[in-house]
């Protein structure tokens, strides 16, 4: 089901996405829009499989299991939400009047979550073997 709703929001918005992203020049909003937009179509197969996949049990130990996983789904599941969230704090930073303050503040507090998921996901790529 997923995967259908998907198709149909590519589908129903090429038009739109014709006329306001490829049409136009290209800026770092654009070229973040793109990634975030193509690069997470193209991991969901992967992670379908990953999951789908009999990965445990007697075909592989539950180690390499883990780290498939986590090479998968983990990490680039990360960068797409962080460059989703930096679409985001450009949007906040331009509707603030591109106020110093507000950038500074989302800035620091974005570092602080980067650095705390990268952490833990580095803490399980330990735990499981990676």
């Amino acid at each position: 089901v997923p995967s259908t709703l998907l198709v149909y929001d590519y589908v129903i918005s090429i038009d739109r996405e014709i006329e306001y992203i490829w049409n136009r020049p290209r800026t770092t909003t654009t070229i973040l829009y793109l990634i975030v937009r193509y690069f997470g179509t193209r991991t969901q197969p992967a992670f379908v499989s990953v999951f789908l996949s009999n990965v445990s049990g007697e075909n592989l130990p539950d180690i390499l299991a883990g780290k498939i996983f986590l090479a998968v789904q983990g990490w680039p599941s990360c960068g797409v939400l962080w460059l989703v969230q930096t679409i985001l704090q450009l949007r906040l930073y331009v509707l603030y009047d591109r106020s110093r303050r507000v950038l500074l503040f989302m800035g620091s507090g974005f570092v602080v979550e980067i650095m705390a998921m990268a952490a833990i996901l580095a803490a399980a790529n330990a735990t499981s073997g990676c």
